[in-house]
């Protein structure tokens, strides 16, 4: 008996992909936004540490983007046909839009701008990576509804 759910399409995965990223982006907003609260209650501090790329608060989210991005590639990857990039490559390249359009950070470093700018995306290159390795060495582990057949 087949399950209803291994039907897989790149549009599939797409969505599933968008769905986790803006539901984990929200999560990071409200973390960053309770650090700066908490943070900033001290009088001596007058900017936010979030937007500080010396702080481990900005190191610490753009650490979430990045796994937040790997687990949207892991999700539009196990909702995908086993070897289509479809839905991670329209996923990296809207990220990579939104990017462009996202308010920048306040620091001009290179290296910082281009850890801000490449977390997400390549966070969801390694989620489909980490998927696909997955879906190789354990098959079972990755859909146990296939095994019904």
């Amino acid at each position: 008996m087949k399950s209803r759910f291994t039907n897989r399409s790149p549009w599939l995965g797409f969505v599933a992909g968008l769905l986790t990223g803006i539901l984990l982006a929200y999560v990071i907003l409200i973390y960053a936004a309770n650090l700066d609260v908490l943070l900033t209650a001290n009088p001596l501090i007058d900017h936010r540490p979030s937007d500080d790329a010396d702080t481990w608060v900005w190191k610490s989210i753009q650490a979430l983007r990045f796994f937040a991005g790997m687990a949207s590639g892991a999700v539009a990857a196990k909702w995908s046909p086993p070897r289509s990039w479809g839905a991670t490559i329209a996923l990296f390249c809207l990220v990579l839009v939104v990017n462009i359009f996202a308010l920048f950070p306040e620091h001009h470093s290179p290296l910082r701008l281009a850890i801000w700018m490449l977390a997400a995306p390549l966070g969801l290159i390694a989620g489909k990576l980490l998927h696909t390795r997955i879906s190789r060495v354990l098959p079972e582990a990755v859909d146990p509804a296939e095994q019904l057949d």
